[in-house]
């Protein structure tokens, strides 16, 4: 069951206190949230993409020493270019939309319009920013490379990145720099709003999908890690939207403390204590809202359709469309989501195509045109590139 109720409680770690003068912070507003009921988590069953995707299109990279795509942190489709900030490069890698390599912006260095490490990333409007967080500045490129200036040193530093309208946001799960674990800036440093006090017997832990998605009314899906609540940032403020009930399965704040302050026990605890948690990944669109969660330490995909208030999830999620290997979506763009597909899942694809058309199972014409593709490929796996997956709804 789904329902809508007013939110009238903050969480244990949403408190908040003054700063100073020049920065302030002020706790999550209170409004309308929605719960989603996630019913006997864990209890998986088979799920065809086509119940609630319409089409899916497979983008391969173009391949080449410049563009070779190894462990993708963070993607962002803007006017039809697909930008990738990638583990092994230190340059944001550009694409277009039909997967051709374009251009690398930014570069690695000590130099005046050089940045030392590529923490994150942001595009719109005016142009492509880079945060780099030791210095921690922002640099500001246009679509095209050409370097635009930087911004003043940042008093606090993130490990995630990004920006709405002119805000920067910054996260870093229990800084040693910051009160707060979230820091939002205004780009001309005038206002400095902080969120989520930090706590320094808390270990930081592993974050997926923070500040990858956009809504259509421009706010940024937020979570924390551990967490079970789903917030939208809208400049300055940011407001519950979204609650996930877990029911018997969901994490006791007792439990959720516990491992904050001891990250590593994670696996441990939540395969002993039989939980669900750590709501994350969160993409937001029109019509759905995507994210993951863990049971038994295993990640599970949801789909909540805003629209009939149901949600599917499951962790084996089987693509009847295209019969490509299912890929989380890390982004989205417009109505659709957006996953990346790696070379090493080609020949475990091929052989699942083969067995589907062997035991007569669903292969679409798509599927066959994949097959041959991904057959092409395998040829010479070392010289094929990650895949862009687009997954419309």
């Amino acid at each position: 069951m789904i329902r809508s109720v007013k939110f009238c409680f903050l969480l244990l770690l949403i408190y908040c206190y003054s700063c100073n003068d020049r920065a302030s912070t002020k706790g999550p507003i209170p409004g309308d949230i929605e719960i989603i009921k996630i019913e006997l988590p864990g209890q998986d069953s088979l799920v065809h993409l086509s119940n609630f995707v319409t089409s899916v299109k497979v983008i391969p990279l173009e391949f080449s020493d410049q563009s070779i795509v190894g462990k993708v942190v963070k993607t962002k489709v803007y006017n039809d270019r697909i930008y990738i900030q990638d583990k092994y490069h230190t340059s944001l890698l550009v694409f277009d939309i039909h997967g051709k390599f374009l251009h690398s912006i930014g570069t690695q260095g000590r130099g005046k319009s050089e940045y030392f490490y590529l923490t994150g990333f942001d595009v719109n409007e005016r142009g492509v920013f880079i945060y780099n967080n030791y210095p921690s500045e922002v640099h500001h490129f246009d679509y095209e490379g050409k370097n635009l200036g930087k911004s003043e040193k940042i008093d606090t530093q993130g490990s995630y990145f990004a920006m709405q309208d002119d805000f920067y946001y910054l996260y870093l799960r229990s800084p040693g720099d910051s009160k707060y674990e979230l820091d939002i800036y205004s780009s001309d440093f005038k206002k400095h709003v902080g969120y989520f006090p930090s706590n320094p017997d808390f270990q930081q832990g592993g974050i997926t999908g923070l500040f990858s998605g956009t809504s259509s009314d421009g706010s940024i899906p937020f979570y924390v890690p551990l967490n079970d609540t789903i917030y939208m940032l809208n400049k300055d403020e940011i407001m519950p939207s979204y609650f996930i009930d877990f029911g018997k399965k969901r994490i006791s704040d007792g439990d959720r403390l516990e491992l904050y302050k001891n990250m590593d026990r994670l696996n441990e605890v939540s395969l002993s204590k039989d939980f669900a948690f750590d709501v994350s990944n969160v993409q937001n669109i029109d019509d759905f809202l995507f994210f993951n969660y863990y049971y038994s330490y295993m990640k599970h995909s949801v789909f909540y359709n805003k629209k009939n208030k149901t949600a599917i999830n499951s962790y084996n999620i089987f693509d009847d469309i295209s019969n490509m290997i299912f890929v989380d979506p890390i982004a989205q763009y417009k109505n659709q989501l957006i996953g990346i597909y790696y070379p090493h899942d080609i020949s475990i694809n091929i052989k699942f195509i083969q067995r589907l058309l062997k035991e007569n199972g669903r292969v679409t014409d798509q599927g066959r045109e994949n097959l041959k593709l991904l057959e092409n490929l395998s040829k010479d796996v070392f010289s094929a590139n990650a895949f862009v997956i687009f997954y419309t709804l």
